[in-house]
């Protein structure tokens, strides 16, 4: 898969501090002023479309993590987000996506190359709709916008038909439940929505406002299965702890009833062999008397 390399010239004094520390005065900054601790942060990128038109990015002026220039997004990605929202917004020229969004001590993350550890973007439940039609959905994250200065008109279309309010929004993959595929106690096979799987994967990206944020996901990919094939863990954290004690209590419940099981059988077994003795002592002391 392409990718786009986000160079900068920064000063050395600028890379030697982490994106640590960076997040640290934000939230601190964000505490003295009394700003509820709902905001993007972490490391920032300007995309935008370079002198030959094609879509690309750079660290964002004035971040301070530490070797931008190794640091690469995903070129599909860049291209929905030129294509989508900077090409769509006469006064927007460039566009500047977090890694990071914070809610009320929660970190979501969505990173290409955290503190050089490598990706990190973390799943989350998504919910849409209400009453009946509520539900909630498995989503991806790939990026962080933020759109609260969206210009009032013309409206923001996005896809042609959905018209998008001034926010702050995430870019996510959406997910569905994979019935080809048994669904265990604790896992739920799912599958990302694709444009196209071969002869290359093409992703399909949507915006979700983070006010429709529900909680964290544990999701890990199906290693030897369809590069879009996840498995779900069925519970959020906050929901582990019954989750684990509903299938521990499941599995000692089975095994308490093979015990059961093989008790009743072998009690059967040793009466019959009572039975067995007893007739053929009957038997004997019959032939005796008539001898």
């Amino acid at each position: 898969m392409e990718i786009a390399a986000c160079h900068i010239q920064q000063s050395k004094e600028q890379e030697d501090n982490s994106e640590e520390e960076v997040e640290h005065e934000e939230e601190d900054a964000a505490e003295d002023e009394g700003i509820p601790m709902i905001f993007n942060t972490g490391s920032r990128f300007q995309v935008m479309r370079d002198e030959n038109g094609e879509p690309n990015c750079v660290a964002a002026k004035g971040s301070r993590m530490k070797n931008p220039e190794g640091i690469v997004q995903d070129q599909q990605l860049l291209d929905y987000l030129c294509e989508e929202l900077i090409d769509n917004i006469p006064e927007w020229s460039q566009l500047t996506i977090f890694t990071e969004h914070k809610r009320n001590g929660q970190i979501f993350r969505s990173h290409p190359e955290y503190k050089e550890s490598g990706v990190w973007k973390d799943w989350v439940s998504v919910e849409f709709g209400v009453g009946r039609k509520h539900q909630e959905v498995a989503c991806h994250i790939q990026a962080f916008v933020d759109l609260r200065e969206l210009p009032a008109a013309p409206p923001l279309m996005i896809a042609g038909t959905n018209k998008i309010p001034p926010g702050s929004y995430a870019v996510v993959e959406y997910s569905e439940q994979d019935d080809r595929e048994i669904a265990s106690e604790l896992w739920l096979p799912i599958k990302k929505e694709v444009a196209t799987l071969k002869p290359e994967l093409k992703r399909k990206y949507h915006l979700v406002d983070v006010e429709a944020f529900a909680a964290p996901l544990v999701v890990v990919p199906d290693i030897g299965g369809a590069p879009n094939a996840y498995f779900q863990l069925k519970e959020p954290r906050r929901g582990w702890s019954k989750l684990y004690s509903r299938f521990i209590w499941s599995i000692t419940k089975e095994q308490l009833a093979n015990v059961n099981s093989d008790s009743e059988e072998s009690s059967s077994s040793e009466d019959d062999d009572d039975g067995s003795a007893v007739e053929s002592s009957g038997s004997d002391s019959s032939d005796t008397q008539e001898e």
